[in-house]
């Protein structure tokens, strides 16, 4: 089975496929060196047939799990809570490598 953080980085990596050159503009334009991707945004990248049916099941194991936190923040990548919601901050560096830029 694929861990839970895998699973979220597949379901991102999906999600950059299609707006990953236009949010690396948009950061470019506006000289940020981040974004933050609401993870509900990510829900029909998801394929469930890698191991959680709901993305949501994958994300709440990761921010339970240090070494999976930890797996996504070497990539660049970081699980925050605002307002409720959960968001990934992904820096433009991960961005490239995610997209293959």
């Amino acid at each position: 089975m694929t861990e839970a953080w895998e699973v979220l980085l597949i379901a991102f990596k999906n999600y950059l496929s299609k707006h990953g050159k236009r949010i690396l503009s948009i950061l470019d334009i506006i000289g940020q060196e981040y974004v933050k991707t609401e993870v509900k945004s990510l829900f029909p990248y998801h394929n469930p047939s890698i191991g959680y049916i709901k993305l949501m099941d994958a994300v709440q194991e990761v921010i339970n799990d240090r070494e999976q936190i930890e797996k996504l923040r070497k990539r660049g990548i970081e699980i925050i809570l605002e307002e409720g919601e959960y968001y990934l901050r992904s820096y433009k560096d991960a961005i490239r490598k995610l997209i293959g830029k």
